[in-house]
């Protein structure tokens, strides 16, 4: 019995740690220069890289529209999306808060409040 756990043991402690896939689903194009939300995504998948994370980045539309996107992130088949916030707003009416989402003062709410 103690060969069998000592093997056991031996097999798992030289097995190779399996690095986790995290997809991320672009909104933008991949220009550092110009985007924002590339300057964070690509900031994101540095972080997770050195993390040991096996990270791929999809083009803008590649995994589907925001809906399909959203439904992804739901089900795991994709783990982040820069994904419009209204679309999500409409599974969840929260996402912004009990007042909504306003960009800013001048512009009218992202979300409607609930």
């Amino acid at each position: 019995m103690k060969l069998k756990a000592l093997a056991l043991a031996a097999l798992m402690a030289s097995a190779a740690p399996v690095a986790a896939e995290v997809r991320i689903a672009l909104d933008t194009a991949t220009d550092l220069a110009t985007s924002g939300s590339y300057n964070w995504a690509h900031a994101f998948s540095q972080a997770l890289t050195e993390a040991g994370f096996e990270v791929r980045e999809t083009p803008r539309d590649a995994v589907g529209n925001e809906a399909e996107k959203v439904d992804q992130i739901t089900t795991g088949l994709l783990e982040v999306s820069l994904a419009d916030i209204r679309v999500v707003a409409q599974l969840d009416p929260f996402i912004c808060g009990l007042r909504g989402c306003p960009i800013s003062s001048t512009t009218p709410r992202i979300c409607s409040a609930p």
